[in-house]
């Protein structure tokens, strides 16, 4: 038992043309997700009450009505863990991705470690310290946009900033990479509208 509290009719089953679900769950927070899908879900802790909720959808309507916008245009992906095994496999990509454009970088090789995460809005980054972080939501791209994210962030080993030098050597990794920028402009991570504890 995960805890979910199986959604019931209400009056929270439809704001401005999108449904709406409500759950309750063992959460400690509210949260709104406008899915991909174009529904809304709202989730609740268990104790909510159905004013609770309206409550919140109330106030998050500006939130609403710019994510339906931004993502009438976009392809919403999902940014949570895949299936175990699924994690492997992604993993296993990142890694060689990796390895390939490493070997492809000037100067002396420098050390760095792949992290894959769950970032709200952000598919990939480099820390200083050579950590480059991967979104679970590049496992929903195309490939050929999981490449351009790779390469990207291993440009960060050279260059940490969005410089000449920068865009130079991105594009000697990846010729074309301002179109695959472009395509994957037309992508969006899911966000979630929070609330605060009950």
């Amino acid at each position: 038992d995960d805890g979910i509290v199986k959604p019931r009719k209400s009056r929270l089953s439809d704001f401005e043309g999108l449904q709406v679900i409500w759950t309750r769950t063992a959460r400690r927070t509210i949260g709104l997700i406008l899915h991909a899908e174009g529904w809304l879900e709202i989730r609740s802790p268990t104790g909510h009450s159905e004013r609770q909720a309206t409550a919140f959808l109330q106030s998050r309507a500006d939130w609403i009505r710019r994510a339906a916008t931004r993502s009438s245009n976009c392809v919403l992906v999902e940014r949570d863990r895949p299936a175990p095994g699924e994690q492997q496999r992604f993993r296993r990509e990142v890694e060689q991705l990796a390895a390939t454009f490493a070997g492809c970088l000037p100067g002396v090789a420098r050390s760095y470690r792949i992290a894959l995460r769950s970032q709200r809005s952000r598919w990939g980054s480099c820390s200083a310290r050579g950590i480059i972080s991967v979104n679970y939501a590049c496992s929903r791209l195309p490939a050929h946009l999981l490449e351009y994210i790779v390469a990207h962030e291993l440009c960060h080993l050279v260059h940490m900033n969005h410089g000449n030098a920068f865009h130079a050597l991105l594009n000697r990794l990846l010729p074309d990479g301002p179109q695959r920028k472009k395509e994957l402009a037309r992508y969006r991570i899911r966000q979630e509208a929070d609330g605060l504890q009950p």
